[in-house]
């Protein structure tokens, strides 16, 4: 039966102190459109994915002129073979305008603002340039409750780095302009809670606001937790909380989109549950920890602790919630963009102690000194390729309108360094997986014509954000997307 009404994208589950955002359902677009209109599409969505100090080009590019699934992959690829005909593998780009002595401050900071970075050695000196996520926020951002998401898995900092510049640079994807840094999300807790922002916790209230900073080298500090508590930073699910309303507006709806909801809000509640495990994890650590220090005392003191998303959790599970987290925050069009640092802040301590070593990310990118470490290193963005490939193949599995969620998405994955050894910057690694604004996945282009920020200008304009000013050094929008 044709349906002739609907409701608004906006539409959202409510509850005391909770708003619950919906998936696309049929009922919010023409199940079947009136003559000589067109059906609704999905918005496209932008994810820029960051990895630190680039990846071995032996381990990275195809050996041949094309893609294939079926065909030899290097060991960086391995991980998409699944997803490979939604992956775009782009070659020959480069981000090398003039820059600071340190490389690190501009394989980051400079990675979507494609600009020579402002500042010399200890002169507090911070200057980039609008980054491409904040272009694509001003203009997609006006129809979402969040302009934009910043993901990080490591934390931003500020003060002096190596050779004296800046921490923000190489701790910092997103700018909103050339002095303003935009923060960054370090703790899934934290994501949830801007997801669904009219919730406030009742512990939060009642013990006052969380302390803005944790102690050097620590992740964001989240709600404060009892350790051991059955739901450690919760006061009751997100779930309950909309339940009345959310059985009302089933009654409305086509078994279709009943179907759709009851899926959604299962996958809402398997999102909390993950969190409340993480949490609950760190906090009987921590338990054990003080326990262990106090042990001439013959007992533990308990006081409720800060939640971080760090160790003991293994990094794999860290990316994937957040991964989780941000493909909601697609599906509900609460974002339409996102940008996603797997780590950048701290690749001198980060390490994957799940592979079977200690060694940190950063030392392992300067490999020439010891014969053990390449071997390493491309487990390590082996690893890495893995955590994109479960994003990439998660949002595939998602239904979206006629399509996919990865349909509608322009995922760009790459590293601002195209070296680590080296330190150079041409022929940056990057792969762009979706379909969004007419992508063509599927390909290897060995050599495109044009630079990174001619890159950034086509995926802008694919998402309907065109660029009169160019942004960076680019001087086109590049063709190859297409």
């Amino acid at each position: 039966m044709a349906r002739n009404w609907l409701i608004s994208r906006r539409t959202a589950l409510k509850g005391l102190g909770a708003s619950v955002a919906l998936p696309l359902l049929d009922v919010m677009g023409w199940a079947d459109p009136p003559p000589g209109a067109a059906a609704s599409k999905p918005p496209v969505r932008l994810g820029f994915f960051n990895v630190p100090c680039g990846l071995v080009a032996a381990n990275f590019w195809p050996k041949g002129d094309s893609l294939s699934a079926a065909g030899e992959l290097p060991s960086t690829l391995e991980p998409l073979r699944g997803v490979l005909q939604d992956c775009l593998i782009l070659g020959g780009l480069d981000n090398n305008p003039p820059r600071l002595d340190n490389v690190h401050a501009s394989e980051v900071a400079g990675w979507l603002t494609c600009v020579p970075l402002r500042g010399s050695k200890n002169d507090g000196v911070v200057g980039a340039a609008t980054s491409a996520d904040q272009l694509a926020a001003q203009v997609l951002g006006k129809s979402t409750s969040l302009p934009s998401l910043e993901i990080s898995l490591g934390e931003s900092h500020s003060g002096c780095c190596d050779a004296g510049f800046d921490k923000l640079y190489p701790s910092t994807l997103s700018w909103s302009s050339a002095t303003q840094p935009n923060p960054q999300e370090t703790n899934p807790r934290a994501v949830f809670n801007r997801l669904f922002s009219s919730r406030q916790s009742l512990r939060r209230r009642i013990n006052g606001p969380v302390p803005a900073a944790a102690p050097a080298g620590d992740a964001a500090p989240a709600a404060p937790v009892v350790a051991g508590s059955q739901d450690p930073s919760l006061d009751q699910s997100m779930l309950d909380l909309v339940r009345e309303n959310a059985k009302s507006f089933a009654r409305r709806i086509s078994a279709d989109d009943q179907q759709k909801l009851e899926q959604y809000l299962e996958a809402i509640r398997s999102l909390e549950k993950r969190i409340v495990a993480i949490e609950r994890q760190q906090g009987e650590a921590a338990q054990e920890a003080q326990s262990r220090q106090s042990g001439k005392r013959g007992y533990a003191s308990s006081p409720p602790i800060t939640v971080t998303i760090g160790n003991p959790t293994r990094y794999d599970e860290r990316v994937r919630l957040m991964g989780d987290l941000m493909i909601l925050a697609f599906q509900t069009d609460v974002t339409r963009v996102c940008t996603f640092a797997f780590s950048i802040s701290q690749p001198w301590t980060l390490s994957y102690p799940e592979l079977g070593f200690t060694d940190e990310h950063h030392g392992l990118s300067h490999w020439n000194d010891e014969p053990s470490k390449p071997a390493k290193l491309a487990k390590v963005e082996r690893y890495e390729t893995e955590q994109f490939a479960y994003i990439v193949s998660r949002m595939k599995g998602l239904k979206e309108g006629a399509g996919t969620l990865l349909d509608s998405c322009i995922l760009t994955y790459g590293s601002g360094m195209a070296d680590g050894l080296n330190h150079t910057l041409t022929n940056l690694p990057t792969i762009v997986a979706g379909r969004g604004g007419g992508v063509r996945p599927g390909r290897y282009v060995k050599k495109c014509n044009g630079v990174f920020a001619d890159l950034l200008m086509g995926v802008l304009a694919r998402a309907g954000c065109p660029q009169r000013v160019a942004l960076g050094n680019a001087t086109k929008e590049l063709a190859e997307l297409g």
